[in-house]
């Protein structure tokens, strides 16, 4: 097996930077609990604001837009204010269903929901974790 180790990285020129291909990083990347009214957790990237829209139900503002509305959502969440159940994240708004109307080029709505055998409505989570991946404009 071979080992390279390098300090600095350059195209064949020797000083421009080297072009990585079939590279996708997240364009933007938020914490937030929305129990609260300063939802930021951590430092955020392309995050313009974070809207309230009610329990279980938040808008996220992206400072520099991206190229189209068919960019990939990744959500995560947390819950701990009950023992048991599955807390899960929809990127679709209140709906619950696959509609491009919630997703923009300079927004995207999330919603919580915390399963259990006793709740199936939106609940605001602990901390939800959102990912957003795709090209800018």
């Amino acid at each position: 097996m071979s080992t390279i180790k390098v300090d600095t990285l350059v195209a064949s020129d020797g000083t421009s930077p080297v072009t990585l291909t079939k590279q996708e990083a997240p364009k933007f990347v938020v914490r937030f609990t929305a129990d609260t009214t300063t939802a930021v957790v951590g430092s955020p990237l392309n995050s313009s604001s974070i809207t309230d829209n009610g329990v279980g139900y938040t808008t996220l503002g992206i400072s520099s837009s991206m190229n189209d509305a068919l960019y990939v959502i990744q959500t995560t969440n947390t819950n701990n204010k009950s023992s048991s159940g599955v807390s899960v994240t929809s990127p679709y708004g209140t709906s619950w269903t696959n509609s491009a109307s919630s997703l923009t080029t300079s927004s995207a709505v999330v919603s919580q929901r915390f399963a259990s055998p006793a709740a199936t409505s939106d609940t605001d989570m602990d901390v939800t974790c959102v990912l957003l991946i795709g090209d800018l404009a």
